[in-house]
């Protein structure tokens, strides 16, 4: 089957500096791919680059058949920060309703306005988002009155209001307690029944539980079985020695 992301002899430089190096990178459909590495390893950036964001110097990338940016509609996409301050006038169901507007999926990266006009389909998408991520009771609420936890699963329902194929995620619980990361996981596992869910991550340990794949980035990338991830990759690709707990699925 053709993958529903497919990267061959991918580079990408900021300036002179590289920063990914002969990325090769296949992504079934419905797989669920955890993305680990260190800071400045090129995590993000890889995700920029599958989200049309950024442009590769050479090698190419198709997401779903098309370019990056043709799929970008298809895709959501849940940012490790938010995309806006947190004292902004808005409500939830507003951030959420962002997620209907074109290229709103990508998190709020092209510039967005609050919508003047909200079709009933719009509403009903709004509060079944807001169900799916068990917000429906905050609807009402500022997004600058949420805790760090509830403000995760808001920002989940953006991304998923606009129905895509392919959900990204950037760190989505590096702010959130341990128990809240596996509600948001759990969360994550049932989505993955319908999409293909690429998430960033520090925890190696933690996502192994869920994940089919890992795959460490470290300027370059490479893919390995969760139950083949031991203590030797990791001081691989951190350059020292971390814990690595074994989950069985």
């Amino acid at each position: 089957m053709t993958p529903v992301i497919d990267i061959r002899g991918m580079n990408f430089s900021y300036g002179s500096v590289p920063t990914l190096s002969g990325i090769e990178l296949q992504v079934a459909d419905g797989e669920f791919l955890g993305i680990v590495g260190p800071n400045a390893g090129g995590k993000s950036t890889l995700l920029k680059l599958i989200l049309g964001l950024l442009q590769p110097q050479s090698g190419n990338i198709g997401v779903l058949g098309r370019t990056p940016r043709t799929a970008s509609r298809l895709i959501g996409y849940v940012p490790q920060y938010p995309s806006f301050p947190r004292d902004f006038p808005i409500s939830v169901e507003q951030v959420v309703q962002l997620g209907r507007l074109g290229g709103t999926q990508n998190g709020g990266s092209r510039q967005t306005f609050l919508p003047t006009w909200v079709s009933d389909a719009d509403r009903t998408a709004v509060q079944n988002a807001l169900a799916e991520v068990e917000a429906g009771d905050i609807a009402k609420r500022q997004i600058g009155s949420l805790s760090g936890g509830q403000l995760q699963r808001v920002l989940l329902a953006r991304a998923l209001v606009g129905d895509p194929q392919i959900l990204i995620l950037d760190e989505p619980t590096a702010n959130i307690d341990q128990r809240l990361e596996g509600e948001i996981f759990d969360l994550l596992k049932t989505f993955n029944a319908r999409m293909t869910i690429l998430v960033v991550s520090h925890d190696v340990a933690f996502i192994s539980r869920y994940v089919s794949r890992v795959a460490c980035v470290n300027r370059t990338l490479v893919c390995h079985q969760t139950d083949a991830v031991d203590g030797n990759v990791i001081q691989e690709l951190y350059g020292e020695h971390v814990r690595m707990i074994a989950h069985s699925h």
